[in-house]
């Protein structure tokens, strides 16, 4: 059973299926057993096997494109019941409606920081609400979003993806590990009625200043566009370049404030200063894939050839405002091939507090403590990530667009 849609662009297509997916599920039990297949000769993608209370059994659901990431078609494979018909063809076409049918829910979710929180904000689709506890040290924040969404389902995942996405993105900011509060008996639940919830939460709304960091502009501006579903390509290489500067910062914290984590650290021996300094390193080695860079083409097979080590230190060296020089970083980069590309380690997390020294075979000693300063290494990428923001905002945040 085939049906056409004719979508033109990737982000209606994807309204189109969420909308399309929440009038089938009618509030009750769906589900999916999704296996992604493009056959590309006859421009169609398998979805999975999709199954739901409304339809009398599970059907295969494909569909086809004439624009890569746009709809054309949709197919239900083998519908012979007539009533399952009916409701297919009324649910497609219910779900062409998809922007209009779009509603409004606020999601909350709470988070642990190792170091700080930003301090007190609310607009239209943002709450910023830090609290401590007295059990323990740690800061804690609670992120209000704004999600428009169809169903509960549909706005818990978007909701899922947003609260990620946000953490990644003010670890970058705030050299922070962020984790969800695990206190909390749910990760992330909807708000009903928001009025109601601040006059049950909340003695105060007035901005916290002290011992909270104050965020820019741009932070905030950064916040709003995830909660508002409003991403530029720039701010999407943006937000994953955040994400591996977050795990780099994890495995800093694993070696640095063991105290912070529930696990003892001395039972694993898990290379954490390698592993460290090649995600801090792979994150600008992300940052840079922002910008456009001429290639050189091989002489032999004519393939353009990038220097990666080459982007990133030109990148360092435009956004660092010399404050450290271009060589320096060069090592950071050198440590992390040595380590990814032939096994090279650079710390010996097996001694503590001394070292025995010993010679290779091309005399250089080895087995020393620690060679590499991660922390000053974390404290330059993340001035990075927050020069660019600042100095390239039009590029990542892009215009106001409706959602």
């Amino acid at each position: 059973m085939e049906i056409k849609v004719n979508i033109k662009t990737n982000k209606n297509s994807n309204l189109f299926l969420r909308y399309l997916w929440s009038i089938l599920g009618d509030g009750k039990s769906k589900g999916w057993q999704t296996f992604s297949l493009k056959l590309g000769s006859q421009q169609t993608v398998m979805l999975g096997m999709f199954s739901c209370h409304s339809l009398s059994k599970e059907y295969l659901i494909s569909i086809t494109y004439k624009t890569k990431g746009c709809i054309n078609t949709i197919i239900f494979d083998d519908v012979t019941n007539e009533d399952d018909k009916n409701i297919i063809t009324a649910s497609v076409k219910q779900a062409l409606s998809y922007e209009s049918a779009l509603e409004e829910q606020w999601c909350s979710f709470n988070i642990k920081s190792t170091a700080y929180t930003p301090s007190h904000y609310e607009s239209e689709y943002v709450i910023l609400k830090p609290y401590k506890k007295n059990s323990d040290k740690n800061s804690y924040l609670e992120i209000l979003i704004k999600v428009l969404g169809y169903d509960n389902d549909d706005i818990m995942a978007l909701a899922t993806k947003k609260s990620k996405e946000i953490l990644n993105f003010l670890s970058s900011q705030m050299q922070s590990v962020l984790s969800m509060d695990v206190d909390q008996k749910e990760n992330i639940y909807m708000i009903k009625n928001l009025n109601k919830y601040f006059e049950e939460n909340y003695d105060e709304n007035i901005p916290i200043l002290d011992e909270n960091l104050m965020i820019s502009s741009n932070v905030i501006k950064f916040i709003e566009n995830i909660a508002k579903c409003q991403y530029t390509i720039e701010m999407e290489t943006y937000l994953r370049a955040s994400k591996l500067y977050h795990l780099a910062l994890k495995n800093y914290c694993f070696k640095h404030n063991p105290y912070k984590f529930d696990f003892n650290l001395a039972n694993y021996n898990m290379s954490l200063i390698e592993t460290s300094n090649t995600l801090f390193m792979s994150s600008l080695e992300g940052l840079t894939l922002i910008f456009p860079s001429e290639n050189i083409n091989c002489v032999e097979c004519g393939q353009k050839i990038f220097s990666i080590r080459k982007k990133v230190l030109e990148l360092v060296e435009k956004y660092i405002n010399g404050l450290v020089e271009k060589k320096y970083i060069d090592s950071f980069y050198k440590d992390r091939s040595s380590f990814v590309h032939e096994g090279i380690f650079y710390s010996n997390e097996s001694y503590t507090g001394t070292s025995i020294p010993t010679l290779q075979s091309n005399s250089e000693v080895v087995n020393q403590i620690e060679t590499v300063n991660i922390h000053h290494l974390k404290n330059i990428v993340s001035y990075i990530f927050r020069e660019i923001l600042l100095k390239e905002k039009s590029t990542l945040l892009g215009d106001e667009q409706d959602v």
